[in-house]
Order: C-alpha cells, then sequence, then structure tokens
C-alpha cells in the first residue's frame, strides 16, 4: 500500500515550491523511506504540542528536491499547533 500513497505525495510535492521535504517516522520504516531517497536528520527536532515544545522521540528525516538541496544543519523546530 505504501508505494501508491507515496507516489501520490511525490507528485504533489513536486508541484510545492522548496528545496527538500521532512518526514517523521517510526523507526522501523526508515528503510522504506531510505529506498525512497530520504536521508535522517542528525540533528534534534522539536515539535510545538500544546503544553511547550518537545523533542521529537522517534525519527526525521529528509529528501532533496533539487539536485542543489542540502539539509540545514542545527536544530529543527516544527512550529504550530496541533502536532
Amino acid at each position: 500500500l505504501a508505494e501508491p500513497i507515496m507516489d501520490r505525495v511525490r507528485e504533489r510535492i513536486r508541484r510545492t515550491p522548496g528545496a527538500y521535504r521532512m518526514l517523521l517516522c517510526e523507526p522501523h520504516l526508515e528503510p522504506l523511506y531510505a529506498r525512497r531517497g530520504y536521508r535522517p536528520v542528525e540533528d534534534p527536532v522539536w515539535v510545538d504540542q500544546s503544553d511547550g515544545p518537545v523533542l521529537w522521540p522517534l525519527r526525521a528525516m529528509w529528501a532533496p528536491l533539487t539536485s542543489s538541496a542540502g539539509w540545514p544543519a542545527g536544530v529543527v523546530r516544527i512550529q504550530g499547533l496541533p502536532f
């Protein structure tokens, strides 16, 4: 089931401006996304919650949308409620 869903998401993302895409996933899904070009985000990822920001406990991954795209170094902050 993942293939057709991922294909539709990729197609929609291609029409969205930006240099890369990011996803949050369970650790056991990392190989699935790695086969599709995603790479681990090595820096901490914080997400907003109603009680304040919390460190994302699972896996964050990114993939370039252009050949020159790179992931920016440093802490990642995902803003917006609810998450």
